[in-house]
């Protein structure tokens, strides 16, 4: 009874209605956006609690199985994704450097929840690494005022996944920009 709500959460069943729908195949597909089989009549099934090595894609009426370890990532909605070690990654922001965030069960009272977790890379086909002070500062080691900015970010207890809505950005993407002035 536990397990179906949250599965749930995890297992993307997408139709569009009337929007695009589709696998981005390479990195150079999704930077073009130029969408595999989508249409708006497509299905996308993503199995994600299980870490699931396919991706299923519903096209003019035939069922077709996917690698994620084969494929860029997928367009759903108005959302980009990008699969990653058999995850996907939602993209949030690409200005700079590649912002996403994804869903994982947590331990949370009397079971697990899903809670969300920020990552990032350099570029979009780039590894993707968590978004924390110590990864941040190993890939950018020369650009000591996003360290420096970032360290003193999370000593004062600001998130770096806070969205500013004055701003129209992320906190990181904020001191990203800063530090290159």
């Amino acid at each position: 009874m536990i397990i179906a709500p949250i599965a749930a959460i995890f297992m993307l069943n997408s139709s569009a209605n009337g929007q695009s729908v589709g696998l981005y195949m390479t990195t150079q597909d999704y930077l073009n956006h130029k969408v595999s089989f989508g249409s708006g009549g497509d299905k996308i099934k993503i199995n994600g609690l299980f870490g699931s090595a396919n991706v299923a894609l519903t096209h003019e009426g035939k069922k077709q199985t996917f690698a994620k370890s084969e494929v860029f990532g997928y367009h759903a909605g108005n959302s980009d994704y990008r699969f990653y070690n058999n995850l996907a990654y939602k993209v949030l922001d690409t200005t700079g450097f590649y912002l996403y965030s994804t869903e994982k069960l947590v331990q949370q009272g009397k079971g697990p929840k899903p809670a969300t977790f920020y990552y990032f890379s350099k570029k979009a086909g780039d590894q993707i690494m968590p978004l924390t002070p110590e990864y941040i500062a190993k890939e950018y080691p020369q650009n000591y005022k996003l360290k420096y900015m970032v360290e003193v970010a999370s000593k004062t207890d600001i998130d770096l996944n806070t969205y500013d809505k004055d701003l129209n950005m992320y906190k990181i993407k904020e001191l990203y920009t800063e530090s290159l002035k």
